[in-house]
């Protein structure tokens, strides 16, 4: 099953992992992984399809994670789609009426239980019910993985290995590490894309005096999408929930590193009127 495939490909996945888990589907021991398949899948030189085994390793990885990939896609799907809807009583003041609505969930609760119109919400990663592929993946580039998990071509290139060392790797070995390499990058989240595609969106918020960030875990994943909305609204207050301490930590980090100093920290569970709203836990 799905949670065999990820524990086999990540190592063991608790629930801390999971919790996190777009911005952990970077978090992959691509050489590591890609070696161990290319030892399971050896070249058969006294074999006489000796030339056909070069590829065996490439498409064992191009295989097992294309079936990791639907199937945590399929998952993840049917997972959001039997959420259970939000209780009313968890509801919070929204001051709606100038608003529009950036939603990273796919839900719809702001429809459902608040009312508020489509046209002011946008669902950027796509939204549940409707029969979309739900839109996930982390925030590493093909560049950033070659960083942090280094082929020895990378290393001579570096000047952290030798010549001959880094050419004695044959082009089986080769071959599985692009391939892992080219497999975990295509699970990056196309934030830049769809930040052009749903550039009207974004012009629509230029100006405005006050950002609510609701729920938000400040993961790097998503964090583009808060970098445009800074260029759009430069004068903005930015009211941020902080659900642990952890939460206001990143927060405040946000705020240094995008220069914002007009911000409130609140707890939402607790903004359930608008009075609450003028409260500063920051």
């Amino acid at each position: 099953g799905l949670l065999d495939m990820m524990d086999e490909i990540y190592g063991f996945c608790d629930g801390d992992w999971w919790s996190d888990f777009e911005r952990n589907l970077g978090k992959i021991d691509v050489m590591g992984y890609a070696q161990q398949v290319a030892i399971e899948n050896p070249v058969e030189l006294a074999s006489d399809h000796c030339d056909s085994t070069w590829t065996d390793a490439q498409i064992a990885i191009e295989n097992k994670m294309t079936e990791l990939k639907n199937s945590l896609q399929a998952c993840f799907e049917e997972w959001v789609e039997q959420l259970n809807a939000p209780s009313a009583d968890k509801q919070i003041y929204l001051d709606s009426a100038d608003a529009k609505f950036l939603v990273f969930n796919y839900t719809r609760t702001l429809e459902e239980l608040y009312g508020i119109s489509e046209s002011k919400i946008l669902h950027i990663h796509g939204e549940a019910g409707k029969g979309e592929t739900l839109i996930i993946g982390h925030g590493k580039t093909i560049e950033n993985l070659h960083k942090e998990y280094p082929t020895p071509s990378d290393l001579y290139h570096q000047g952290k290995l030798d010549e001959e060392t880094a050419n004695s790797y044959d082009i089986h070995d080769e071959m599985a590490w692009d391939e892992m390499f080219s497999q975990v990058s295509s699970m990056q989240k196309p934030v830049e894309e769809l930040i052009k595609q749903h550039k009207d969106f974004f012009k629509s918020i230029k100006g405005v005096k006050k950002v609510c960030v609701y729920g938000f875990s400040f993961s790097g994943v998503d964090m583009p999408y808060l970098a445009k909305t800074v260029k759009m609204a430069p004068q903005a207050h930015w009211l941020i929930s902080c659900f642990s301490p952890k939460d206001r930590n990143r927060a405040r980090e946000f705020s240094v590193k995008y220069g914002i100093t007009d911000y409130s920290h609140i707890r939402l569970s607790e903004v359930t009127n608008p009075m609450q709203l003028e409260i500063d836990y920051s």
